[in-house]
């Protein structure tokens, strides 16, 4: 399994950072144990991270073949697990809620990379799990004017949140589970030390 992104190589950032409340935190994600959140439990957890539409997308689709306005809706019935990073351009003040403990992705797709290479052998694993780093798209709900393949591609139950979330400038690595697999609140995938392609820095 390779690592593809779903846009160009130029689109993706050359680093990505992710936000930890503790410096142990940091310390495993940089040593290779790497835990996933459970998308749906984003839903209910009673702290800053809390998102009461993820799992779901959700559009609006006017103009082109619409003659009137039709409602896009999907959700999915696989459990899927992610990893939050953001741009390192993204503002402090939209992240530093998560933690002052910022790890710096020195080599996203190489961490793709080795996600993919473990998770592949991981029986829980969808055959349609994505190979991605998927940026998140900050329309939720909104009105867009043409369809495309993205659109229909299902990458949106997992990578669409509404636009008040559109400061933290969001990229997910995500991991599908084969429907009908026990949902824990997270999962967790070691890929031997990351020490050479992240690195550990403050707030």
């Amino acid at each position: 399994m390779s690592a593809q992104l779903p846009f160009t190589q130029s689109a993706l950032p050359s680093t990505l950072l992710r936000a930890f409340d503790k410096r142990e935190y940091a310390r495993q994600f940089i040593e290779g144990r790497l835990r996933f959140g459970l998308l749906e439990h984003y839903k209910r957890i009673e702290d800053c991270r809390r998102d009461r539409t993820e799992g779901r997308a959700s559009l609006t689709l006017v103009g082109g073949s619409h003659p009137s306005p039709a409602y896009y809706s999907l959700s999915s019935p696989n459990p899927h697990y992610i990893i939050c990073a953001s741009h390192p351009a993204v503002c402090t003040c939209a992240i530093s809620k998560f933690g002052k403990f910022l790890v710096c992705i020195n080599d996203p797709v190489e961490l793709l990379a080795r996600i993919c290479e473990v998770w592949k052998h991981d029986d829980r694993r969808s055959l349609s799990s994505p190979t991605s780093i998927w940026p998140v798209l900050y329309n939720k709900d909104d009105r867009v004017e043409l369809a495309s393949d993205i659109l229909y591609s299902g990458c949106l139950v997992y990578a669409q949140k509404a636009l008040a979330y559109a400061m933290e400038r969001e990229y997910r690595y995500v991991l599908k589970c084969r429907s009908g697999t026990k949902k824990d609140e997270s999962l967790t995938l070691n890929v031997g030390t990351c020490s050479d392609i992240c690195s550990l820095i403050f707030l």
